[in-house]
Parts: C-alpha cells; sequence; structure tokens
C-alpha cells in the first residue's frame, strides 16, 4: 500500500477500492481536489445519503481516539506532503507489531487493516486538520454492514436494488456518490 506514491505514473491519483462502483461522472472532482495535497473524505453516507458516525464505522479506533480515514478512496498530488505520508505509512507497515502496542494500548489487534494503519498515520503525522475534506464534497457510500443502520445480513440480498451505471438505486434511494460495496 505505502508504494501508491512511487507505483503511480500520475501528478495527482485518486485511489480506489477495488470494490467501489462510479455511478456518475465525477469528473469535477479534479478541479477541486488539486488544490490539496492529500485529501481523505470528511464523512461517508448509506445509501440512504445518511451521514455515518465516526463511532459506528470503526469501535477500536473510536476507543483509541482515533478519527477514521475512509481509505477506501483517497486523493493525492505527488509533492513533499504526499511522500512523507507514504514513507510513514511505509514504516508502520513493516513495523507493525511494536508499533501497534504504541498505537492501540488497550486493544492489539489480531490483523493487519488498512482502517487502522491510515489513521495512525495520519495521527502519528500531525496532519489530522489537512486532510479531511471539510466541505463534504469528496466521499462515497459505504454498504458495509456497520453503516446501514438497519438490521441486515447482507445487503445484496436483503435489500432491493436496480438500475444501471447512469442511475443505481437501492431501496428506492438514488445513488449519487461512489459506492463502495
Amino acid at each position: 500500500m505505502w508504494q501508491l506514491y512511487w507505483m503511480s505514473p500520475y501528478d495527482e491519483t485518486i485511489v480506489l477500492d477495488a470494490d467501489i462502483l462510479f455511478l456518475n461522472d465525477y469528473s469535477y472532482w479534479w478541479d477541486y481536489l488539486s488544490k490539496f495535497d492529500m485529501l481523505f473524505p470528511n464523512t461517508i453516507i448509506n445509501y440512504r445519503q445518511e451521514t455515518i458516525n465516526h463511532t459506528q464505522y470503526d469501535k477500536i479506533l473510536t476507543e483509541h481516539n482515533f478519527r477514521p480515514a475512509y481509505e477506501k478512496m483517497f486523493y493525492f498530488k505527488k509533492g513533499q506532503f504526499a511522500q512523507e505520508f507514504f514513507t510513514m505509512l511505509e514504516q508502520i507497515l513493516k513495523n507493525y507489531r511494536s508499533i501497534s502496542t504504541e498505537i492501540f494500548y488497550d486493544y492489539r489487534p489480531t490483523s493487519l487493516r488498512t482502517s487502522h494503519i491510515f489513521p495512525a498515520c495520519i495521527k502519528m503525522l500531525g496532519i489530522e486538520d489537512t486532510v479531511y475534506d471539510k466541505n463534504n464534497i469528496f466521499k462515497y457510500v459505504d454498504m458495509k454492514l456497520s453503516c446501514l443502520n438497519a438490521n441486515i445480513i447482507k445487503w445484496d440480498e436483503d435489500l432491493e436494488y436496480w438500475g444501471d451505471y447512469k442511475e443505481y438505486y437501492i431501496e428506492n434511494f438514488k445513488q449519487y456518490y461512489p459506492l463502495h460495496y
């Protein structure tokens, strides 16, 4: 994951998880994102367009006073700022066993998860005030079960959905943002 900075042939990159669907044209994001060195969504939403509370996203992060990074989709511009971030990310990944006891003092995660590593990197660098999209333009829909605010076991079996790449609906709610499923 830390190699993204050096692997990307582009000066500006939007990193996406493989299980994200782009359901609209988001080309207007480039003008907006180019104003930043690195940007993570400030909030994520569920399929009803409801904002997901940070506390329900990941209890381990909440208990250790870490803000989620929502790293399933983020932007970076090549330069010193992003290079320092990815260099720190490399150190955390390579030394996770020893660093995790300092980061998660009350709980040691049993597996290496990007949802824990990215917030730790952001906090260790002290860049919390600069990397989150305070305008809430850059965000995505998360279909993680803890985000749905419903008693659902498998969303793709328990919810009605239909449409195509131009118009996609879940339970009569049109999806306007990228969908992480």
